[in-house]
Formats: C-alpha cells, sequence, structure tokens
C-alpha cells in the first residue's frame, strides 16, 4: 500500500467529483491528517452528513481503488505531484486526485486548445473540427476534449493524424468502456503520445450530472476553447461558459445555417464576444506572444482550409473538366480520386467495395470481417481524408 496515495484517494471518496470543500480542508491540513483528525474536526463548512461519510469511509475503499488502478495501468497524481497540471489548480475545485493514463509531460507549457460540441455532428462540421484540430496539431498546440462521439471525436482524431497530441477528460472512470464508439481513438490517444485523465476512481459509471462537472476540467485544461456544431441547447454551451468564467478566450466557428437550431448554439457567443475562427491561424495569432517558441506555424498549409487531412475545403472550386460532358441520357461516371499511399490494407478494400456504390454499415462489417469498433475507426479516418462520406441511414459512399 502507498501510504501517502491511500490517503489522498480515500478524501476523494468522502465527496462527490467537483466539491469545493475538499480544497478548503486540504487548505487546513494534509490528506493524513485530515484522516486522523476526522473524528474531532469542527470545520463549520462540513455538515453532518460529510463528517460521517468521513467517520465511516474506510482506508480499505482507497485501497481497493489503488489495487484496481495498478492492474487497469493507470497512474495517480495528486496536487503534491510535479505532473499536476497548474491549470487545475486555478480553480476552486480543483480535483486533489486524477487517474491518468497517458503522459502528462510538460503540458504545463504548451498551448492547450479545448474542442467542444454536439453529438450530432453533420458532415460539414466533421471536416471543419477535423482541418483545424489538425492544424492546431501540425502548429505544436495540444487538443483537450472528452472523448465523446461527434465533435470531440473529430477534434481528438485530428490531431492524431496530424501526429500531435491530445487529451481527454473522460466521463467515468477507467475500465468503463464509455462511450464505446470511440474505443478505438481513445487507444490511439495514448499511443501516440497524448493522455486520458478523470477525477472518478475506476469503474465508476458515467452519470448525467457528472457532465457539467467534468466540463469544467475540459475548460480548465485549456487556454483557449473553440466550439464547433452548437446547437441552441447543448452541453458545449456549459463547457463554454465554465471557458468564460474562467477567463480562457473563446472562438466559435460560424453557423453553417442560420435558420438552423442545430448549429445557431454559438450565435449567441458570438454576439456577447466570443472570436469567430475561419483557420486555426486565427486561434494560434492569439497565442504567439505567449506561446510562439512552442510552435510551428509554418506548418499549417497555405490554404488555410484546404484539408491538410486530404479534403477539399467546400468553398474551393473543382476544377473544370477538360472533356466535353457526356450526353445528358448516360451522364459520365466521376473517376474517384487517386488513392493516397498511406492506406491500410482494410482502408483499400473498404474503398474497393465502395467504388461499386453506397453500403450499409453492417454490410461493410460482414466483408470486412473486423470488430465493429474497428471498421468505424476506419471510416471515421476515411471520412477525414475526404474519401467517403457518411449517409443516412448507417450508410457511406465513395468520395
Amino acid at each position: 500500500m502507498d501510504n501517502r496515495l491511500v490517503y489522498w484517494v480515500w478524501l476523494t471518496l468522502c465527496f462527490p467529483a467537483g466539491s469545493r470543500k475538499m480544497k478548503k480542508l486540504l487548505d487546513e491540513a494534509d490528506p493524513q491528517g485530515i484522516y486522523e483528525d476526522r473524528d474531532e474536526l469542527q470545520f463549520s463548512f462540513l455538515n453532518e452528513q460529510e463528517l460521517r461519510r468521513m467517520q465511516t469511509i474506510s482506508l480499505g475503499s482507497a485501497e481497493k481503488v489503488l489495487d484496481d488502478c495498478r492492474r487497469l495501468g493507470v497512474r495517480i497524481v495528486t496536487m503534491e505531484d510535479e505532473l499536476y497540471p497548474e491549470r487545475f489548480r486555478e480553480l476552486d475545485d480543483p480535483p486533489p486526485v486524477l487517474y491518468v493514463q497517458g503522459d502528462l509531460s510538460d503540458l504545463n507549457d504548451r498551448l492547450t486548445i479545448g474542442i467542444v460540441g454536439t453529438r450530432d455532428i453533420t458532415d460539414y462540421y466533421k471536416r471543419c473540427t477535423g482541418n483545424i484540430s489538425f492544424q492546431l496539431a501540425r502548429a505544436g498546440a495540444v487538443i483537450i476534449s472528452g472523448c465523446a462521439v461527434g465533435c470531440d471525436e473529430y477534434g481528438h482524431r485530428g490531431a492524431i493524424r496530424a501526429g500531435g497530441r491530445t487529451v481527454g477528460v473522460l466521463a467515468c472512470g477507467f475500465g468503463i468502456n464509455y462511450p464505446r464508439e470511440t474505443e478505438a481513438v481513445r487507444i490511439q490517444m495514448v499511443e501516440t503520445g497524448g493522455a486520458l485523465i478523470s477525477e472518478l476512481p475506476p469503474y465508476t459509471h458515467h452519470d448525467r450530472n457528472y457532465f457539467r462537472v467534468r466540463n469544467r476540467l475540459i475548460a480548465a485544461l485549456s487556454e483557449g476553447v473553440l466550439v464547433t456544431q452548437v446547437p441552441t441547447r447543448s452541453g458545449a454551451i456549459l463547457t463554454a461558459d465554465h471557458a468564460i468564467n474562467q477567463g480562457k478566450e473563446l472562438f466559435c466557428l460560424p453557423p453553417a445555417d442560420i435558420f438552423s437550431t442545430e448549429c445557431m448554439g454559438a450565435a449567441t457567443l458570438i454576439r456577447d464576444g466570443a472570436q469567430v475562427v475561419f483557420s486555426a491561424r486565427d486561434i494560434l495569432e492569439v497565442y504567439l506572444d505567449r506561446f510562439g517558441p512552442e510552435m510551428d506555424t509554418g506548418r499549417i498549409p497555405t490554404e488555410d482550409m484546404i484539408a491538410a487531412v486530404g479534403m477539399r475545403a467546400a468553398s474551393t472550386p473543382a476544377p473544370k473538366a477538360e472533356k466535353e460532358p457526356a450526353p445528358a441520357e448516360t451522364p459520365a461516371r466521376k473517376e474517384p480520386a487517386p488513392l493516397p499511399d498511406t492506406l491500410t490494407g482494410l482502408q483499400k478494400k473498404i474503398l474497393v467495395r465502395l467504388e461499386q456504390g453506397p453500403a450499409h454499415v453492417a454490410d461493410l462489417l460482414e466483408e470486412a470481417d473486423v470488430p465493429s469498433w474497428e471498421l468505424l475507426a476506419q471510416m471515421t479516418e476515411l471520412e477525414l481524408m475526404g474519401l467517403v462520406r457518411a449517409l443516412s441511414g448507417q450508410q457511406y459512399e465513395r468520395m
């Protein structure tokens, strides 16, 4: 048993995540001292129920958490640790303990940009989110998000594809595969030098009330927060509120359709002063004075929004065909774009199948003979490269 860690973990088991009272206690004593004096505590900010929990929760419960962490390969980082993110110390309710997989080193000295938005992301915002994340990571920024399906996922994937780092703040404890759809990207994040963190003990299931608490950590870990597609009612608005309250810079993609409630949540933020973003450069220029030596803006493509991940921006016109068009009754079929050399065997197999026409994900799964999460991860990669497009009804087509 780690004599120091067990007391830190014990303290967090006595209070809900995000409780400010843990910081108040730690201002008075260290966790071991709090534990040893728990029967005599006289602090007015502690209520009867909290005192009772501190008296009844045993060190054995904390020891079990440490055993779970060893089994899962999870490191425990406390506020005493050098790896503890300095940005969290500025919170009124910092997490005393972080559960970590991956690398948090030098995070305190890097530009960190949070990316948040809806789970029900459209094709347009997939491209924008993936591209800007790619560009930011290529320039040296670390992408922060919440590992959710949708905007979070495309933010993480853009950074991974750029060879950059990305950190995910989980809405559950380690050992819980949530959400299942982003399992592949979470594995890649750790394998490529990024990290996953949670303030919840292992095997803690996600809870709707925790998302708000988790969102404060995404905002806190980020120097600035980019809001991509956000409906008029969305949890991403809560993250934006946390960023504003914490004094962070807030950036927004302009709404793609002013008649759609699915993306007009950004309008209110923009009216209130959020900076409109058209490329990664709009974000990076804000931080050049502070993080210039750590960044390499020369690695961003000159054509800001032409996708570095292989897609042409929607506003970029396609080259005119040199041949005369075929007669109307027999329209010419466009030849698919040449395949990049970096494609995996599975990706090539998928594209060959889609050249025959759109296919349902169930048919692709049957032909590929791989786990569903692996196929979906490959489809996301191909979407980022602009080689396939998701259709309604879980179908995909070749671009």
